[in-house]
């Protein structure tokens, strides 16, 4: 994790940033007040510095590590925080109540996704029962179909090919003039 109490010559708005961050306790201060739920825009504002500059400075190759640990830390609280939200609902609060829970549960889900997101191999699978419903159908119809073909060409077509109700055998079968 990389320490910003170098002097910064020639830029005083971001050495000004980082005496501030310094005289805080440094990044480590900072990402315990991320780990516990506090947003970045609220700490950069507290610190009088700009929100762009803080996230520029936590998001650094140095301290990206710490940062992804800290935002699983708050990930974890706002899980917590969403308990106590649920439990202390009113009936009349239920709606805000609601919206809260979803910010926090959305965040988490964001910033801790093992613990908190969807899966990620999950595979969508879109079932279309009307469809299935006709295909099936079709198919039954179609089974059906063939099995009562069969049954009215055994009742015309006699053990000797010749049908029982004075219709040629070449008829039936196709093999007379009507190929």
């Amino acid at each position: 994790m990389q320490e910003y109490s170098e002097y910064v010559a020639g830029r005083p708005v971001r050495r000004a940033a980082l005496n501030s961050i310094a005289a805080i306790g440094g990044i480590r201060a900072i990402l315990a007040r991320i780990s516990e739920g506090e947003s970045i825009t609220k700490i950069a504002e507290g610190l009088g510095v700009s929100r762009a500059m803080l996230s520029e400075l936590l998001n650094s190759p140095a301290n990206l590590p710490a940062l992804r640990a800290a935002r699983a830390l708050a990930a974890a609280a706002f899980a917590e925080q969403s308990i106590e939200i649920a439990d202390s609902a009113e009936p009349g609060t239920v709606a805000v109540a609601r919206l809260r829970l979803e910010a926090r549960w959305w965040l988490a889900s964001r910033w801790d996704r093992e613990a908190y997101g969807a899966e990620r191999n999950a595979t969508g699978v879109t079932v279309n029962l009307a469809q299935i419903h006709a295909d099936t159908l079709r198919q039954i119809g179609a089974e059906e179909r063939a099995k009562r073909a069969k049954e009215i060409e055994a009742q015309f077509i006699a053990a000797d090919g010749t049908s029982p109700q004075g219709f040629g055998h070449e008829i039936c079968t196709r093999e007379g003039p009507f190929k």
